[in-house]
């Protein structure tokens, strides 16, 4: 073989050895698995925001009529 030809088997050989390589899929899918928590968190975040505040403007109306009915007898 030829000097070029050694080099174009090893190039080969090497990637060959790259697309077969399965040590960072590990780190990737603990990626995507951290990510699809993340967007659950966020989510969920937003549905306890929207119960809180309801819970808090029920509040604030009751409160504002405890007080009217109060200062009406």
């Amino acid at each position: 073989m030829t000097f070029f030809a050694n080099q174009i088997a090893h190039v080969s050989r090497g990637f060959k050895q790259l697309f077969n390589c399965v040590s960072g899929a590990t780190a990737v899918e603990y990626g995507l698995l951290a990510g699809l928590i993340a967007v659950g968190i966020a989510g969920g975040i937003g549905a306890l925001a929207d119960l809180v505040i309801g819970i808090f403007t029920m509040l604030g109306e009751t409160s504002v009529e405890v007080s009217e009915n109060i200062e009406t007898g």
